[in-house]
């Protein structure tokens, strides 16, 4: 999972763990996809949409969308979300009304996350797993004295 950028399994519901863990890790990651054929002999990996047959190998792009649990065989545009952004603004105006007394906390495991965590308005870190800091190109040495 370190070395990947992003995940598809095959597997469903047992599967659901790993895609927790690979996000906590900055990774994309799809669940769930039945229809895919994984040849490890090959390295790759194919499926049938609709009429189409599809097949990726190793160092084709990929990219997958973890919310509507799609993937394309080819490189999308990306945007890196942008935390002085109007609609950014709007959003936490919003979520502030409903948010009361309590504060907002980050997910940090590497020192990336916790200056994200605060770029985007998290009031200090809420979890920390320190294992993880180990698999980050920036752990280990960032946080040594």
């Amino acid at each position: 999972m370190d070395a990947s950028k992003g995940i598809v399994t095959a597997g469903g519901r047992q599967e659901l763990a790993r895609r927790g863990v690979a996000r906590g890790h900055g990774r994309a990651c799809v669940v769930g996809c039945g229809a895919i054929a994984i040849n490890e002999r090959a390295k790759s990996a194919t499926v049938k949409a609709g009429d189409k047959t599809i097949t990726v190998k190793q160092g084709d792009w990929v990219s997958m969308n973890g919310a509507n649990r799609r993937s394309l065989p080819r490189q999308a545009e990306t945007k890196d979300p942008d935390p002085n952004s109007p609609v950014f603004a709007k959003f936490m105006k919003m979520a502030d009304a409903f948010r009361g007394k309590f504060g907002c906390a980050g997910q940090c495991d590497i020192p990336r996350d916790a200056k994200a965590a605060i770029a985007f308005g998290a009031a200090g870190i809420g979890l920390c797993r320190t294992e993880h800091m180990f698999f980050a190109e920036d752990g280990c040495r960032t946080c040594r004295p």
